[in-house]
C-alpha cells in the first residue's frame, strides 16, 4: 500500500469545524508537523477537504526494500537456530563429561 507524508503549512485559526476535524483526524497538531499515514480512501478524503492547508507528498513502497527485509528475516531465523543447536551439543558434550566423571570415580 502506497503512503502519504502530510505537513500542515497553515493556521488553524478561523478554520471551520470540519476542517480542523480533518486536520486532527490525519494526526497533525501544528504548523510544520508532518506525518506518513497509509494513503486510504479515509485519508485521502480527509486530505482532498483541506489541502489548501497541507504539503502533500507521495511514498511509494519498492519491492526491494520489502525483499531486503524478507531476506534479514530469514538470516535472523536462520541464526537462532544455529545458536539452539550449538547450546544442544554443548549440553550433550556436558553430560557425556559428567558421566565420563561418574564411570571414574566408581572405577
Amino acid at each position: 500500500m502506497n503512503k502519504v507524508r502530510v505537513s500542515q503549512k497553515l493556521s488553524l485559526i478561523g478554520k471551520t469545524k470540519k476542517q480542523i476535524a480533518c486536520v486532527k483526524g490525519l494526526g497533525l497538531r501544528k504548523i510544520n508537523d508532518h506525518k506518513i499515514i497509509d494513503s486510504t480512501p479515509e485519508n485521502l478524503g480527509m486530505i482532498n477537504k483541506v489541502r489548501h492547508m497541507l504539503n502533500i507528498e507521495e511514498i511509494k513502497e519498492k519491492k526491494e526494500v520489502k525483499a531486503k527485509k524478507e531476506v534479514k528475516e530469514k538470516k535472523e531465523v536462520k541464526a537462532k537456530k544455529e545458536v539452539k543447536e550449538k547450546k544442544e551439543v554443548k549440553a550433550k558434550k556436558e553430560v557425556k563429561a559428567k558421566k565420563e566423571v561418574k564411570e571414574k570415580k566408581n572405577a
